[in-house]
């Protein structure tokens, strides 16, 4: 992911880089912050999302995804579909395979 450098310049790491200069990050290094997402960051947990709403800010934050909002609605959407699952299999018992 590349960004331009604003025109007063800016620190980086410790280190002063000119305006306008172009500047990259790798987005899989910045996603294996263990400060940020835990040590467990290499493994998929989306369990580490469910967590208080300053830590789950600074993550999102961090992300860098089509959306910022991208692991939440993620969840979000896996539990619609266990409900939806569930739903059916009850109804299935009377030979509908349709949400209530």
């Amino acid at each position: 992911m590349e960004r331009v450098v604003p025109p007063e310049g800016a620190t980086i790491c410790g280190e002063f880089i000119k305006g306008g200069t172009l500047v990259g990050m790798n987005s899989w290094v910045v996603h294996r912050n263990r400060d940020l997402y835990g040590q467990d960051c290499d493994e998929w947990n989306p369990n580490r999302w469910l967590c208080e709403s300053d830590k789950r800010r600074k993550m999102e934050n961090a992300l860098l995804t089509v959306s910022p909002n991208f692991p939440t609605q993620q969840v979000d959407i896996c539990w619609s579909l266990f409900l939806l699952l569930l739903l059916a299999k009850i109804n299935a018992d009377n030979g509908a395979l349709t949400p209530a």
